[in-house]
Order: structure tokens, then C-alpha cells, then sequence
């Protein structure tokens, strides 16, 4: 007989005892079901090395478990959600009327930063004509202690000429005279002491007259020189007076200019005003519509009963066990839908 026909002959002989054994061997294998998780995996099975594991994990630590897979719910509407057409076209109205008033202050922000750069012009201009003037009169101060000056050069020249003409004079007489005393002198003691006196005398006066005479024309000389500056003084200064009304003619320019930005300084101010007045009737006109959105929400039945059935839902969705947050429902364009996202409580592979 072999070993199998042994082992079946036992059990077969034995069957409640081996079916036990059998039992208490598949209940060890049975107990790891009980502790089973049916889910999904999700990033927090990979390795803490990875940026996607640390990623997982920050979210989960600063928002919750529940941000790493969050849940979009979708919701049809019926029947659709619709504005007013009249709230739509007083919206519309007003954001047109914002966007011209917008570019009327845009236009006028320009008109009056032009206006200031012609100002600033203006002042500059003013302040450089100023200066030309303070210059115009500088130089007529100082062309006027020129002239004094060389008046008192020139009064002082001719009294010193008057003086040197009256010196070469005496001195030609007192050669001449010596001229005719030295030859007799000496044709009659020509070896005495008396003889070379007169010569000396001769020579000395001939030399007091060539020096008085050199002293005499450099006086003339400096005479002519002072009257040529005199006469560049005087056509300099009858320049001054064209450069000065030429500065005037430029100060009335600058005048009627600056009268002329007034008038347009004054309109700018009467446009801010209206533009001012515009904005705050636009301010009252959007009240008006919040007003009447206001009213138009009260008394839309249907939109009512629509965004109780949503809230209805989201409160469905927020009060079990589990949902940490639901997000405001987004609705499309046509207003036949509507969707919000649930964020549960624990992961993506928590227990069901």
C-alpha cells in the first residue's frame, strides 16, 4: 500500500478530526481579510525621497488629506439660469460709460500735462529773460563806470598835456636862448670854465626838451586810445536800448501767451468738474443697479428655487462625515450646468 492510499484511508476514517485541522489551518489564512483596504493607491506609497511624496505630504500637512484628491461633482440645471435682459443692458450701459469716462480722463490727464509742460516752458523762458535783463543791466552799470572813468582819464590827459605843452615851450625858449649865449661864451674865453657851464646848460635843456616833447606825445597817443574807447562805449551803449526793448518785445510775447493758457487752464478745470459729475452719476446709476439686481434676485422665483436646490446639494455634500469643504458652484455660460468641488477629509486611498 502506498503513502496516499494510507493518508486517504485516515481521512476518510477520520473525517471530523482532519476537518478540523483543515479549519484551523484556513482561518490563519482567512484572518488578513479582515483587515483588508479596497481603494486606489495613491502618491503617499512612493518613497519620502521624492518630490512627489513631499509634495503629498506638505499638502496634506498644511490643507488637509483631502486636497490631494479632491472631488468634482457635476449638476444639471433646469431650466436654465438666466440674468435680466434689462439688468444686462443697464450693466452694459454702464460699463460703457465707465470705459468713455475713463478715456475722457485719460484725454484730459494728457491736455493737462501738456498745459504744464507749456507752463514750465513759460516760467523758463521768464526766468532766462530775468536773467538777460539783470545782465543788460550789469552791463549798462558797468559801461557807465567805464565812461566815468575814462571822462576822468581823459580830463586828467589834456590837463597834463596843457601842463607838457607848457613845459616844451619854456624849454624851446631857454634853447633857444642858450643857443645864442653858449657860442658868444665861448668865442670869447674859449678855454674858461664859463664855456663848457653854458654847453652843459645847452645840452641839458636840449634833453629836458626832447623828454618833455616824448612825454607830450605819448600823452597825444593816450588821448586818441581813451577816445577810441570812449566811442566803443558809446555805440555799446546804444546798443543796450534795442537789447532792451527787444526784451520787452519778448516779455509781451510771453504775457500773451500766458493769457492765452489761462482760458484753456480754466476749461480743463470746467471738464475735471464735469468729469467729476459724470463719475458720480455713473456712481449713483451702478447703486441703482445694485439696487435693482437687488430687487430682480428677490423677485426671480425660478433662480431662487435653482440656487436652493444647489445650496440644498451642497449642504447634502458638507454635512456627512467626511467632506471638509465645498466650493461655490460655477455655472456655464448657457446656465444649464453647474458644477462645485467636494474636498474630503481623509486621502485618496483612505477606507471606504
Amino acid at each position: 500500500m502506498t503513502f496516499w492510499s494510507r493518508w486517504a484511508a485516515a481521512v476518510t476514517g477520520h473525517p471530523l478530526a482532519f476537518g478540523l485541522v483543515a479549519l484551523a489551518l484556513l482561518v490563519r489564512l482567512i484572518v488578513p481579510v479582515f483587515s483588508l483596504r479596497l481603494g486606489q493607491e495613491d502618491v503617499g506609497a512612493t518613497p519620502e525621497a521624492t518630490t512627489e511624496r513631499q509634495a503629498f505630504d506638505l499638502m496634506a500637512a498644511r490643507y488637509g488629506p483631502g486636497y490631494n484628491g479632491p472631488l468634482v461633482t457635476a449638476v444639471e440645471l433646469s431650466p436654465p439660469a438666466h440674468p435680466s435682459k434689462a439688468c444686462e443692458d443697464k450693466y452694459n450701459q454702464a460699463k460703457a460709460n465707465q470705459a468713455d469716462l475713463e478715456r475722457k480722463q485719460k484725454e484730459l490727464t494728457a491736455e493737462a500735462n501738456s498745459l504744464k509742460a507749456q507752463q514750465a516752458s513759460l516760467e523758463q523762458q521768464e526766468a532766462e529773460l530775468q536773467a538777460q535783463e539783470r545782465q543788460l543791466q550789469q552791463q549798462q552799470a558797468q559801461i557807465g563806470r567805464q565812461r566815468v572813468a575814462l571822462e576822468a582819464a581823459i580830463r586828467a590827459n589834456l590837463r597834463a598835456q596843457a601842463a607838457l605843452t607848457a613845459r616844451v615851450a619854456r624849454d624851446r625858449v631857454r634853447v633857444r636862448l642858450l643857443e645864442r649865449v653858449a657860442p658868444r661864451v665861448c668865442r670869447v674865453a674859449p678855454p674858461t670854465p664859463a664855456c663848457e657851464r653854458a654847453k652843459d646848460a645847452l645840452a641839458a635843456a636840449q634833453a629836458t626838451l626832447a623828454a618833455d616833447q616824448q612825454a607830450l606825445a605819448a600823452k597825444k597817443a593816450q588821448l586818441a586810445s581813451l577816445k577810441r574807447q570812449a566811442a566803443a562805449l558809446a555805440r555799446e551803449a546804444a546798443q543796450l536800448p534795442g537789447q532792451a526793448a527787444a526784451l520787452a518785445r519778448k516779455e509781451a510775447q510771453l504775457a500773451r501767451r500766458a493769457a492765452a493758457l489761462a482760458p484753456q487752464a480754466r476749461a480743463l478745470a470746467a471738464q475735471a468738474a464735469a468729469l467729476q459729475r459724470q463719475a458720480n452719476a455713473l456712481s449713483a446709476q451702478a447703486a441703482a443697479l445694485r439696487r435693482q439686481a437687488d430687487e430682480l434676485r428677490g423677485q426671480g422665483a425660478s433662480l431662487q428655487r435653482q440656487a436652493d436646490a444647489l445650496q440644498a446639494q451642497a449642504d447634502s455634500l458638507a454635512t456627512p462625515v467626511g467632506v471638509q469643504l465645498v466650493s461655490p458652484p460655477s455655472i456655464n455660460k448657457a446656465g444649464d450646468a453647474s458644477t462645485f468641488t467636494v474636498i474630503p477629509t481623509t486621502r485618496p486611498s483612505g477606507p471606504c
